[in-house]
């Protein structure tokens, strides 16, 4: 009875080990160390590499579910955060995630301590959900187990683990397809309406562009199962799978697709457009990393090197994440291994062909011109190298199905191959890395060649010998399993730095002298003339600070503001008051008296004139300008109210089919 347990005991060991610097030391789970740079931090002079997209959970991210849990204590729905764009909608900008049930956890005080809790209750659920999914494929229990390791600490998962809103809509995508492949088996509708609840809970984890990547996944997995049971009927599912979802997500997509439409981000899907979609594609050069993660450096060690013009884009450290592909050694060799069970397993074809799938529109290919131009909002996205959570999946999949496959032992002659194939495709993509190298006049490998040298070679070598060995036994099974994870854990452990927890926006002497000096109805302005994509700007309360300390601040950081918003403030300053570098940050690099009309607070290291001096502390000034800032008018935006009775119902009528089903 026990036995069965097994695997979620030791799954539960595995996020416990890797996040043990959180769990057991106490620290945070962010980038708190970047604030140290910052005023009004600057506390300590270490080496630091910048990351600006790693930054997002800090500056953004921990702010909102701040303020999601300010609200929650307080028995209100949190529609307005007006501490951010004085004054802007919350519930309708989709990553502040309002109706994810897993966000109640934010309703305890401690926000630090709840990122960890988060991060460990979505790499458990990545386990388990990949398990059930693995089992329903007919997979060993074995196989299943690599296959959820992979996909869990594999890097899509793993570089985003920081953005909560990345990880919680992608651990969706395995049970969805769990849920799909049980209403096949069992013929129960309620299964295909339970997962289009499963599905809808990505949309309402709050990043659409990953919860569309789930959908694509979910969808062909889908299709693929009425074609192959070849049952019309079964489209009666389908239909019900995308009407529950569609109802069960509404309270969060319908005011988000409202607010998006009259964005800073609003953009018309043209051929300009297009290019610059496709210019964030997975570039050829950087298919090594599947091999080699810190070929190129890496920001947690400090030597990164992709940064300023590279090929034809601006590159930065937040391209590591992007492009984020290592899933492990052992884990490429059983994927090759399971391409010999094609011919005799439909559902590892599939797989294969997902596989090749999100590579393809990965790395830009006419691929991702349909959904660019046809699919609503699509064109608003950042890039398609963020279809690698498919990458990620479907690679694990077929990790578990060549363990299964190489499981049933006699396997010299395949092991042979696959160590041969893997070897080719290696040094192929080593080749290209080294000819773009080469031609751009960069040295890879960062500053710790032989701690990558040294763990690519031995897992290379061990897997190979492993793969060799002509009788297959439990030994050889546990020796592979403990590789793959000891692989993805040394990797992995370094992608998300953590800091002393007294690092997450102290209470400085400046934010005690605004808090004080703030009045009820005042707005500060911050003046930062500067940011940056490649060094850790010399910013004064960075980002959506005052939402942290409960200020009221004319700028912030966030993907959606109100597009009206931004013009009156460039109107004001007489420039862009977005920094070249970061078109989603509204901040002012200069003061002029018109911007009285937003706030009447200026924080500012230099003299404003007209301004009366009312404090100053850590280098940075605070002035006061005469009268009261205008409050700005939001837009009336759909309530969410009567959608939330629509999902309520929903999902209790997929429960209750479901369960009826099954008597």
């Amino acid at each position: 009875m026990m036995r069965k347990y097994i695997p979620y005991i030791l799954f539960l060991i595995l996020v416990l080990i890797f996040l043990r610097e959180p769990i057991f030391k106490g620290k945070a789970l962010l980038p708190g160390d970047d604030l140290a740079y910052m005023t009004p931090g600057r506390e300590s002079v270490i080496p630091f590499q910048w990351n600006p997209l790693r930054f997002d959970a800090i500056s953004q991210f921990y702010p909102w579910r701040v303020h999601l849990g300010r609200c929650l204590r307080a028995g209100k729905l949190p529609e307005v955060n007006p501490y951010q764009f004085n004054g802007t909608p919350f519930i309708a900008n989709g990553q502040s995630a309002v109706f994810y049930p897993p966000n109640l956890i934010f309703i305890m005080k401690d926000t630090v301590t709840a990122f960890t809790i988060f991060a460990a209750l979505h790499l458990f659920a990545a386990l388990c959900f990949t398990f059930w999914f693995a089992l329903s494929l007919g997979m060993s229990r074995k196989g299943a187990f690599v296959s959820s390791v992979v996909f869990a600490f594999g890097a899509f998962m793993i570089m985003w683990l920081e953005l909560p809103t990345f990880i919680s809509a992608a651990v969706w995508l395995p049970m969805t397809l769990f849920l799909t492949t049980k209403y096949f088996d069992t013929k129960n509708l309620g299964m295909a309406m339970l997962a289009g609840c499963s599905l809808a809970l990505a949309f309402l984890a709050g990043h659409l562009q990953i919860a569309f990547y789930v959908s694509l996944g979910a969808g062909l997995w889908f299709l693929y199962k009425i074609f192959e049971s070849r049952n019309a009927k079964a489209f009666l599912g389908l239909a019900l799978f995308v009407l529950v979802s569609l109802c069960v997500a509404s309270p969060q997509i319908v005011p988000s697709l409202a607010f998006s439409k009259l964005s800073h981000r609003v953009r018309t899907a043209d051929k300009a457009g297009y290019e610059s979609f496709i210019a964030n594609r997975v570039e050829p050069f950087r298919y090594i990393t599947a091999f080699c993660p810190y070929f190129y450096g890496s920001t947690s060690l400090y030597d990164y090197c992709l940064l300023g013009p590279i090929g034809k884009k601006m590159s930065s450290a937040a391209d590591e994440m992007e492009d984020g592909m290592y899933c492990g050694i052992p884990a490429v060799f059983l994927a090759v291994f399971a391409c010999f069970t094609l011919r005799k397993s439909k559902n590892a074809r599939f797989f294969a062909a997902l596989f090749a799938l999100s590579l393809l529109m990965a790395s830009g290919t006419f691929l991702n011109a349909p959904f660019y131009y046809l699919v609503p909002g699509f064109s608003a996205l950042g890039g398609p190298n963020r279809i690698l959570l498919l990458w990620t999946f479907s690679l694990a999949v077929l990790a578990g199905f060549g363990f299964d496959e190489w499981s049933l032992g006699n396997n010299f002659k395949k092991g042979l191959k696959v160590c041969g194939i893997t070897t080719v495709i290696l040094l192929l993509t080593l080749f290209i890395a080294n000819i773009f190298c080469f031609k751009e006049g960069i040295s890879p490998m960062g500053s710790h060649p032989s701690i990558i040298f040294q763990l690519y070679i031995s897992t290379f070598l061990m897997t190979a010998l492993t793969m060799c060995l002509r009788d297959f036994s439990k030994f050889t099974a546990v020796f592979l399993i403990i590789l793959t994870i000891a692989d993805l854990h040394a990797i992995g452990f370094y992608a998300n730095p953590t800091c002393d927890r007294r690092r997450v926006f102290p209470e400085t002497e400046l934010v005690k002298v605004l808090k004080r000096e703030m009045k009820p109805g005042d707005v500060m302005a911050v003046i930062n003339p500067q940011w940056s994509l490649f060094k850790t700007p010399s910013a004064i309360l960075p980002g959506n600070s005052a939402t942290v300390y409960g200020l009221h601040d004319a700028g912030g950081y966030d993907s959606l503001y109100l597009r009206s918003y931004k013009d009156l403030t460039c109107e004001l300053c007489g420039e862009d008051t977005s920094p070249a570098e970061n078109g989603n940050m509204l901040t002012f690099k200069n003061f002029t008296p018109e911007m009285s009309k937003i706030a009447n607070i200026i924080v500012s290291i230099r003299p404003v004139k007209g301004g009366v001096l009312v404090g100053s502390a850590n280098g940075v000034n605070v002035f006061r300008l005469p009268g009261k800032p205008e409050k700005q008018k939001l837009p009336k935006l759909p309530s969410p109210k009567p959608y939330l009775v629509l999902a309520g119902l929903a999902a209790a009528a997929s429960v209750g089919c479901a369960l009826r089903g099954r008597k």
